[in-house]
């Protein structure tokens, strides 16, 4: 038996899909900000840093999405060959 089932699996992509609209908003707004910090000339190290590690955490996030939306079409696959 599986742990998940299609339902749950499903919630977990549409909550995953939010998940990663947040980040993009997140990286935008922090790009922004080393735009700006960079503008009035200073070097920002630290918030250029933390651009990084938010895009890599973007990556992540967007790489789970398409492993849940493959365990889903999995699930579904599975169950139409069952029925």
């Amino acid at each position: 038996m599986r742990p998940h089932t299609p339902q749950m699996i499903e919630e977990m992509v549409v909550r995953a899909k939010n998940l990663v609209a947040e980040g993009e908003q997140r990286l935008r707004a922090q790009e922004a900000r080393v735009v700006e910090l960079e503008r009035k000339g200073r070097k920002a190290p630290e918030s250029r840093k933390l651009l990084k590690l938010l895009r890599e955490t973007q990556a992540l996030q967007i790489r789970h999405v398409s492993l849940l939306e493959w365990e889903f079409k999995v699930e579904e696959d599975s169950s139409v060959t069952a029925a």
